[in-house]
Order: structure tokens, then C-alpha cells, then sequence
């Protein structure tokens, strides 16, 4: 329960709490102008000292972060199990929390450190466990666990901030995610929260192994399509076992040259030189045709080559009837012995020529042959043996199909662990909601209870009542709650008054518990005057019954005078703890403005 809030900003002005039903008021005066307004009057602030007390985080924006209050100190008389404690906090030293009281009673055992005033200092994690502990039994964790119930987030059912909070029962954050909204709901209405966390766990799980698999796939397939553009872009099971066996009777069979590769030291120069010789025999060869075929016409000259007598030349006249007189026959004689002569003289040159060609021809074919037989036998080295390069090159080769190889098999081994994981997790989903399902039946009779809360409740509002649900489905536990017209902004808002006003109710009978239940005036934003009084009435009634700490922010044209009746409205204006005002400056909660 809040006793009291006050600070040591001179102008604050301090507000005192009743046990059951408060209001704090924000009026418009007669004096106030046009343009002044409540909306900066203070009580939407004052929910934000309490969270802030209560080891909540100071938004980018927020209030008590500007100028003039970030060095004052802000505190608040508080009852909680029975003892009273006094909490202080400076907006400018946010880390740490100053608290007066027995604090050798809490189950938290730790070292305090005095402070001024007897002030215990300790940080802000240290209070919100305490107080996690203290209002809710959350139990002890040496480390904090993520998928456990919180002080922070279970305290903002019981004092909502923020226009959203309104908006939805089951919620009091706009980026409060489904695990969070299952555990703490699920621990409020007193139904087993760790299941929430197992299946939130299963759900991190899967995401991990989506990550892993995308993650792995895309950098080993884009080393792949590297190496292999032409593969698909999607990647089967059964297509990367084919490409696996492949690549594996590929390796096999280079691993089997590389074995019997033999490498000569000078294969290059050995390599050379026969082409070389090779060079120098087709030069021999072609060189050989040329002279045997000049020897050849050398012969063939030396036969065709024969003298002439005078005889052909008698024979000449003599058929053709003249005479062949002694001087031209001894003329002829000497042209006979002249030819003759010249005939003798080229037999003789054609004789050495030809012995020179065959001198020759045996020459080349015993250098063709020299040379064949050297060529031969670097031919011989060089089938048997490789060049150093082309091992290397091989080599390469064999390590980037053994990379690959190893590649697709990583691939291979992700997928088959992903799927093994997928149908665990598949198995481990379904073992949880059917454990949840037993745990929600054993549990009906206190969750009866919270339905026959709510339905009264909401009942007191309308004529129809509404129904508080809770099922198990695909995705853990499923809360919703039915009202008639639930459409209306002002029903969806009633929607969240009956949920909070059903757990005050069900925690009120708990011996470790908040004590209170704080509603802003957004929660009777679009509500029919009608129904703003019955649920005032109906707040006022069961913080009486049920002896919780009912506090209530509310503009005064929002009060619905005349749908009180006189009890109802005596027992409101009792209620009015503060009244702020905007004729003046001073008039609103920090009695400044800025």
C-alpha cells in the first residue's frame, strides 16, 4: 500500500493515501484562461514517481529528467507485508535507490550500505528483486534467467502507464512481446508461467536453427557457385548426395594420378631440348630429300650423257644425193675430237659430284639418326615423368574439390542436424502444450474463481456480463475476454478496469502481495457516464471489500456527478486526496511550470 509521496522540491506538493479508494483530482477553476489546461497539471506524473520509485527506468522524454527536477529527490512512504519503508531516488543518480526500514527482514541476503539519515543504499536491480520478492513471492535466482517472470513487468498491471496500457488487458506495452504477455498473465492468474517459457524457448530454438541454416547455407553455397556457377540456386538433399559421391570418385581418381606422378627436376629444359632436336631433324630430313634428288638427276644425267661420230652426218648427205667432201670431213673430225673431250670432262665432274652426295647423304642420315636416338630418349623421360608445375596445378585442383567436398557435406550435416532438431523440438512442442492443457485443467478452480470475479464485475457495469477465457493452443496459452459492444473504445477500455480489478481482487488474498491498484485517467477515455459511475462504485466497493488500495487519476469534467447517488458521491469527494488546479501555476503537482 502507498502511504504517502512527497519530495524535496520546495514546490511539490505532497499526497497522502488512504488504505482504500483515492482520487486525485484535476480541476478547472473560474479564474483559469482559455488557454490553460489539466493535461499538465501533474497526474499523469505522479504514476510516473511511483514507477520511478518503484525501479523503473526514466524515459528519453521523461518529466522528472528536465532541469529544474532532476536533482531533487523524490520519495514515498510505502506498507509492504506489514513493515513500513521509506524509498527515495534523485533522477539525476538513477542507478541507485535510498530506503529507510527493516530491511534485515528480506529473504534477499546481501550487504547494505548506510547512507545519510539511515538510508540504506543499494542498486536498482537489488530493489526490484527485493520487490519482486516482497509483492509478488517471485522466487530467488542467482542470475537472471530470461524467460522469468519480472517485478517490473508484473507491477505495470497494477499501475498501467501510457495511453496503450488502456488499450489492451493483457498488455501494458506496445512492444511487450507474446512471451512476455503469456508469462506474466499466465503468473498473475496463478497458472503454470514455466511452460510459457519452455515453449518460448522452443520458439528461440527454432529461430536459432532458421538463423544457422541461412547463415551456413548462404556462405557455403556462395563459396559453391563460386567454384560451380552452373549449379541451381536451390540445393536438395538428394542433389547435393549426387554432387557428394561425384566429387568423391573425382578426388579418388586425381588422388590415384598424384600418387604415381613422377616429377624430373629438368623436365623444362629436357622438354626443350627435344624440340629442339625435333626442330633440327625435320631441318636433316628435308635437307637429305633435296640432295638425294640432286643425286638422282646427277645419275640420271651421267646415262643420257653419249658421243657422236661423223658417220650420222655422211649418212646425211648420202640420202640426201650430195657430195661430202674431205674438208668438211676433217673439219668434222676435229669437232669430234672437241666434243669428245667435253663429253669426258662432264662424265668425270658428274662422277665426283655424285660421290660427294652419297658422302653427304650418309653424313645426314647418320646425324638424323644421332639425333632421333637422343630425341627418343627425352621423349621416353618425358612420358614418364611431369613438369613440377602441372603437379602443382593437380594439386590445387585436389584441394579445391576436397573443399567443396567438405563444403557440401557441411551442408549435408547442417540440414540433417536442423531436422533431427526440428522434429525434437516438434516433440518437445507438443509434450509442453499437453502439459499445459493437464496443468489448466487441474487449475480450473482458481482460475473459476478469476472468471466469477470478472463476470461480476463486469456485470456491475453492464447488463451483460463478460467472460474472462483462457485456452491452450499452437501458441501456449491464449487470454481473451468478451464483453457485449466490445467494439466501443469506451467497452475496450472497461474491458481493461475489470481485468486489473479482478487481479487486485485474486492477489488481495495473498499474504505476499502489491497492495494496490492505480488507474489514469486514460482508462475512462470514450466511457459512457454511466458506466465511469458504476465502475467508480464498483472500485470503491471491492477495495473496500477486499481491503486493497484502490488510486484514480480523473479530470473534473470526467466525473459523472450526476449518475452518483448520494452515497456514491459523499464517499467520492471523501476520496479526493489531492485536488490540482490550473489557475495558477503552483496549482498543479509540481507547483511550478517549465
Amino acid at each position: 500500500m502507498i502511504l504517502k509521496v512527497y519530495s524535496e522540491l520546495p514546490t511539490f506538493k505532497t499526497v497522502t493515501f488512504r488504505p482504500d479508494f483515492n482520487v486525485v483530482l484535476a480541476e478547472r477553476t473560474q479564474d483559469a484562461s482559455s488557454r490553460d489546461t489539466r493535461n499538465g497539471l501533474g497526474k499523469t506524473t505522479l504514476v510516473e514517481i511511483l514507477h520511478f520509485l518503484l525501479g523503473a527506468n526514466l524515459s528519453k522524454n521523461a518529466v522528472l529528467k528536465a532541469e529544474p527536477l532532476r536533482h531533487h529527490a523524490f520519495m514515498m512512504d510505502v506498507q509492504i507485508g506489514g513493515q513500513k519503508y521509506t524509498v527515495r531516488r534523485i533522477p539525476a543518480h538513477p542507478r541507485r535507490v535510498y530506503v529507510k526500514g527493516p530491511v534485515e527482514a528480506w529473504p534477499l541476503q546481501a550487504s547494505w550500505t548506510r547512507d545519510i539519515e539511515g538510508y540504506y543504499v543499494l542498486p536498482v536491480s537489488t530493489w526490484k528483486q527485493v520487490l519482486g520478492v516482497l509483492m509478488f513471492d517471485l522466487p530467488l535466482t542467482e542470475e537472471e534467467k530470461k524467460y522469468f517472470p519480472s517485478f517490473r513487468s508484473l507491477v505495470s498491471y497494477f499501475a498501467r502507464r501510457g495511453v496503450f496500457a488502456f488499450t489492451h488487458p493483457f498488455q501494458h506495452h506496445p512492444q511487450q512481446p507474446r512471451w512476455d504477455v503469456q508469462i506474466h498473465n499466465a503468473y498473475l492468474l496463478g497458472l503454470a508461467w514455466e511452460y510459457a517459457a519452455q515453449l518460448q524457448e522452443t520458439r528461440d530454438t527454432e529461430r536459432m536453427l532458421r538463423e544457422i541454416r541461412k547463415a551456413e547455407e548462404g556462405g557455403l553455397l556462395g563459396e559453391l557457385l563460386r567454384w560451380e556457377p552452373n549449379l541451381p540456386r536451390k540445393l536438395t538433399p538428394g542433389f547435393l548426395e549426387a554432387e557428394r559421391v561425384r566429387l568423391e570418385e573425382t578426388i579418388r581418381e586425381l588422388e590415384t594420378t598424384l600418387k604415381d606422378f613422377k616429377v624430373h627436376p629438368a623436365y623444362h629444359g629436357l622438354e626443350t631440348e627435344a624440340n629442339q632436336l625435333t626442330e633440327r631433324l625435320h631441318d636433316l630430313v628435308k635437307q637429305k630429300v633435296i640432295t638425294s634428288r640432286l643425286l638422282e638427276q646427277y645419275r640420271q644425267s651421267l646415262h643420257e650423257e653419249e658421243d657422236w661420230g661423223i658417220e650420222w652426218v655422211e649418212r646425211v648427205y648420202q640420202e640426201t644425193g650430195l657430195w661430202f667432201p674431205e674438208r668438211v670431213r676433217r673439219r668434222l673430225e676435229e669437232v669430234k675430237a672437241f666434243h669428245h673431250q667435253v663429253v669426258e670432262n662432264r662424265r668425270a665432274y658428274l662422277v665426283q659430284e655424285m660421290e660427294r652426295l652419297e658422302r653427304d647423304l650418309a653424313a645426314l642420315e647418320e646425324d638424323i639418326q644421332t639425333l632421333d636416338q637422343r630425341r627418343s630418349r627425352l621423349l621416353r623421360i618425358l612420358d614418364t615423368h611431369h613438369a613440377l608445375e602441372e603437379y602443382q596445378q593437380l594439386t590445387a585442383r585436389l584441394t579445391e574439390l576436397q573443399q567443396q567436398l567438405e563444403r557440401i557435406k557441411r551442408i549435408l550435416e547442417v540440414r540433417r542436424h536442423i531436422q533431427e532438431e526440428k522434429r525434437r523440438l516438434q516433440r518437445r512442442r507438443s509434450e509442453i502444450l499437453l502439459k499445459m492443457e493437464r496443468d489448466l485443467n487441474e487449475r480450473r478452480p482458481w482460475l473459476e474463481e478469476a472468471m466469477r470475479l470478472f463476470h461480476k464485475n463486469s456485470e456491475f457495469l453492464y447488463r451483460e456480463p463478460g467472460y474472462l477465457s483462457v485456452d491452450v493452443d499452437e501458441g501456449g496459452y491464449r487470454f481473451s475476454i468478451a464483453i457485449s459492444r466490445a467494439q466501443s473504445q469506451g467497452i475496450s477500455r472497461m474491458k481493461v478496469f475489470c481485468y486489473d480489478l479482478t487481479l487486485a481482487q485474486l492477489w488481495s488474498r495473498k499474504e505476499r502481495r502489491p497492495g494496490f491498484l492505480v488507474h489514469d485517467s486514460p482508462v475512462f477515455d470514450g466511457v459512457d457516464e454511466r458506466q465511469v459511475a458504476r465502475a467508480l462504485r464498483r472500485a470503491l466497493d471491492v477495495s473496500r471489500q477486499f481491503g486493497f488500495q484502490y488510486i484514480c487519476t480523473l479530470n473534473s469534467d470526467m466525473v459523472p456527478y450526476d449518475e452518483f447517488d448520494e452515497d456514491t458521491r459523499e464517499a467520492f469527494e471523501d476520496a479526493i486526496v489531492i485536488r490540482l488546479t490550473d489557475a495558477t501555476p503552483e496549482g498543479g503537482l509540481l507547483g511550478m511550470r517549465f
